[in-house]
């Protein structure tokens, strides 16, 4: 499998982020936002018994995944679709430049996609603003909010004469071949049902059985994401335009990607697949709340994005990512589909202790730490002692992290209740 993303720099990039007070702000401000609509959305309707449903028809995905795209990929060939299988996210990015290039397209329009992140078919906001400055003459600015209306202003145009739209998809529908997306900008629609020709890339693990089991999703994924009963857009779209439709694609194309999922599938780690990508692990996690996304320096960010990521890249790149972990359980909690987030993250450090890659002090420090609570009286003289080293220890480092590290009590719990 060949490498997607940049090298994991974790405890650098959270350093830096967790000093910006603006960004920990715009967290703590987005999260909350997610946090309340998110409560109120999963408030109505039976819940639990959705969530029970999603995760063992999720969990019978992943038991079966290899026989379901081969269900997927045959239902979607007899719709008139042309599916692609790609090994790794070279050979999908070269199945997508092929069928480009076959089909003379110059003009191209595509729709986010975390899976087109995965193999790096994107753009950088600084490569976006540079190509705005060269081709509309505008000033050049990497800022998101600048860049999104300068793309409303000047790009809805074409989407009219755009040659091919790229998108993703949530979920592919096994026995009708359907591709399944959900979106609340109308920008999915035009990209997937205005451009003659229609790219659809995702992963092997977004299949669902049949369109009967799509009804619990359409329930439970706009509620854990955003809180919304229903996203605002849904759109199902099977095979090709007929002759009958006004819109829809001539020519769809779906690149199925693998990139190493085979290989994780036969492993203890396969329940990762059961994720539907709601991001409700992510908003909730305390980690995520303070450093944000980019500083896991990978795809795929929060809880989720910690396993996927070692999974997909290894564990001797990737390791450090478990770091961003308080193993609070705060996200195996709210997931729709009951992923054993925590589960999973426990045996990912303990597979790293085993291969030693944790740093040499921070295994002496718990090695001793080990020693410390077996014995009630050293642990009472350690307690003790930070109390009294606790102000030095400020004064020596205390710039960045110590300040948000709880002060040592001056009673103990134990004295306390002693």
């Amino acid at each position: 499998m060949s490498s997607i993303f940049s090298p994991i720099r974790l405890h650098e990039n959270a350093a830096f982020a967790a000093k910006n007070t603006a960004l920990r702000g715009a967290m703590r401000t987005a999260t909350d936002v997610f946090a309340a609509k998110r409560a109120e959305g999963m408030g109505s309707g039976p819940v639990e018994a959705w969530r029970d449903q999603a995760s063992e028809i999720r969990q019978y995905i992943v038991d079966n995944m290899l026989d379901c795209v081969d269900q997927f990929a045959a239902s979607a060939t007899r719709a008139g679709a042309v599916v692609h299988r790609a090994r790794d996210s070279e050979s999908a990015r070269e199945a997508i430049f092929n069928i480009l290039r076959n089909h003379r397209a110059a003009r191209i329009v595509k729709a986010k996609s975390m899976i087109t992140e995965e193999i790096h078919l994107n753009k950088s906001r600084r490569e976006v603003g540079r190509l705005f400055s060269d081709k509309l003459g505008v000033p050049y600015s990497d800022d998101p909010t600048v860049l999104t209306g300068i793309a409303r202003t000047a790009l809805r145009k074409e989407f009219l004469s755009a040659d091919a739209g790229i998108s993703g998809a949530n979920f592919a529908v096994a026995d009708s071949g359907s591709l399944v997306i959900f979106t609340n900008e109308g920008n999915g629609r035009m990209v997937t049902a205005l451009p003659p020709l229609h790219i659809a890339v995702l992963s092997m693990e977004k299949i669902i059985p049949s369109l009967k089991d799509l009804a619990v999703f359409a329930r439970l994924l706009p509620r854990a994401a955003t809180g919304q009963a229903l996203s605002t857009y849904l759109s199902i779209i099977t095979g090709n335009r007929k002759s009958k439709d006004s819109t829809g694609s001539r020519e769809l194309h779906i690149v199925l990607l693998d990139n190493g999922r085979s290989q994780i599938l036969a492993g203890e780690y396969r329940n990762i697949f059961k994720c539907i990508r709601c991001s409700a692990c992510i908003n909730v996690c305390p980690v995520y709340r303070t450093i944000g996304g980019h500083a896991y320096g990978a795809t795929y960010s929060g809880p989720m994005g910690i396993i996927l990521t070692i999974l997909l890249e290894g564990m001797d790149k990737a390791h450090s990512l478990l770091d961003a972990s308080t193993m609070c359980g705060a996200c195996a909690e709210v997931c729709p589909v009951r992923v054993p987030l925590l589960d999973l993250i426990y045996k990912l450090r303990k597979e790293r202790a085993e291969k030693g890659l944790s740093s040499q002090i921070e295994r002496k420090a718990m090695a001793g730490f080990g020693c410390v609570v077996k014995s009630p009286f050293l642990f009472n003289m350690a307690q003790t002692a930070a109390r009294v080293f606790w102000p030095i220890v400020r004064k020596v480092d205390g710039k960045d992290v110590l300040p948000r590290v709880p002060v040592p009590a001056a009673r103990t719990l134990r004295r306390r209740l002693s």
